[in-house]
């Protein structure tokens, strides 16, 4: 799990494992974030509280790029090495 500034910028990063030593984490509303999957097979699960509302533009970071364009295929392959202090690179 990756938490970042506004401008893209790394302020976390926490590697989740079934077996520890982190399994599960909460993440503070309004705290941009993604997941990546770093092992073929892993399950992801967010949950958020009700109601359901569709995603809309203000729910992604300015700097994330659209889905599965060349561009967010590179984002993601980044997201898996990302390190704090690290920039998104769009």
């Amino acid at each position: 799990m990756l938490a970042f500034d506004d401008a893209g910028t790394v302020l976390e990063r926490h590697e989740l494992s079934p077996t520890g030593p982190v399994q599960v984490l909460e993440i503070a509303a309004g705290t941009w974030h993604t997941l990546a999957a770093l092992e073929s097979g892993t399950v992801l699960i967010e949950v958020k509280p009700g109601p359901y509302t569709p995603a809309g533009p203000q729910d992604f970071a300015p700097w994330t790029q659209a889905e599965e364009s060349p561009e967010a295929v590179a984002l993601e392959r980044w997201f898996q090495a990302a390190r704090v202090g690290d920039r998104a690179p769009y």
